[in-house]
């Protein structure tokens, strides 16, 4: 199982927000259910990279946005209907994004250049801003390339 730190906060969540409505006590509930969930890592498509994730309670389902981003940043956490997905790379996308984390799990330059791969099961930790913000100050590139040993694989 592998842990990926995400940020939830606001800023990285407004599609959600937006999806309920300015309804913040929705927003929490979906947020704090969502956070219980496992996935499965089902597939790659979309983008070099993009893994989509099943597993997603039916009630948590988010319709895809009726008109899609021209940008969503690398990093994104989204959720398009059943399936949710971290972005890769800046691309345009019609998922309602939810989360940021800084981890990146797909590097070009690596055989395989995928990290994660179907099968291996996903959950999400909760970190704050003040964390993202400094892991993702922290490399160079301005995001952190997955290296064994950097989380805790739990088998």
């Amino acid at each position: 199982m592998w842990e990926i730190p995400i940020c939830f906060d606001l800023i990285y969540s407004k599609d959600l927000l937006f999806h309920f409505k300015n309804n913040l006590i929705s927003y929490n509930s979906y947020l704090n259910d969502f956070i219980k969930c496992k996935f499965q890592v089902n597939h790659y498509g979309f983008l070099p990279g993009f893994f989509y994730l099943t597993g997603l309670p039916k009630e948590l389902y988010i319709p895809r946005k009726s008109s899609p981003s021209k940008f969503v940043e690398k990093g994104v956490l989204a959720v398009g209907e059943s399936s949710v997905g971290i972005y890769p790379q800046v691309s345009p996308g019609g998922w309602n994004k939810i989360g940021k984390t800084y981890v990146s799990f797909f590097d070009k330059s690596s055989n395989p250049p995928n990290h994660i791969i179907p099968g291996d099961i996903i959950k999400f930790i909760s970190i704050n801003n003040d964390e993202l913000e400094f892991n993702l100050e922290k490399f160079s590139d301005s995001f952190n390339i997955f290296k064994i040993g950097s989380f805790e694989i739990i088998c």
